[in-house]
């Protein structure tokens, strides 16, 4: 009877429908690649500490990037001209207009002509680096003219040798500026 009993819980047990386990996933930023969601962040101790800052991950671009561009400035002096001009820091908004500048200029100089047949030749044909990046455009019929060559950077807030939190390119490997460290510590150790 016992042996039945057991017998009769172990098919019970084994053909009751399982309870699913949730699997949450979370992402650093956004719900994929295109969609940066702004993280909030505060220091606890060191000069500006206190107030909540925001900050977005990943970016177009970041001033830190170490492309090596075929044409046009390097990211340092893209930035260091921005910064004497503005006194601010450029954002990705103000890169990516003078890089879209940038690349219409060269693609003028690559036709050797300003009509739109020969500067559009050009540009289908560009495959480039410049202090943003790489720049390709897509040549088919359904996408005609869409950047394929961009990639997002991927910033990550690292302590420098000095203590104190530095954005970090980590990601791609043509624009980083540090390796990724990962599993990360806690911030205060």
């Amino acid at each position: 009877m016992r042996t039945l009993a057991l017998s009769l819980a172990a098919v019970l047990l084994l053909t009751a429908p399982a309870a699913a386990q949730e699997t949450e996933t979370l992402y650093l930023s956004g719900t994929g690649r295109d969609d940066a969601v702004d993280w909030e962040l505060s220091c606890t101790k060191g000069r500006h500490c206190g107030p909540w800052t925001t900050i977005p991950v990943p970016s177009q671009w970041e001033p830190s990037v170490t492309y090596k561009p075929d044409f046009g400035p390097t990211p340092d002096a893209f930035t260091k001209a921005f910064e004497d001009r503005f006194h601010i820091r450029p954002g990705y908004h103000a890169a990516g207009g003078y890089a879209a500048g940038l690349v219409l200029q060269h693609a003028i100089e690559q036709a050797g002509a300003i009509e739109t047949d020969a500067v559009a030749e050009a540009l289908d044909g560009t495959d480039a680096t410049t202090f943003y990046g790489h720049i390709r455009f897509a040549t088919g019929a359904a996408d005609h003219g869409l950047q394929i060559g961009h990639d997002m950077v991927l910033a990550q807030w690292q302590k420098g040798t000095d203590g104190k939190l530095r954005s970090q390119v980590v990601w791609p490997a043509d624009a980083k500026t540090a390796p990724i460290l990962y599993p990360l510590k806690k911030l205060a150790q």
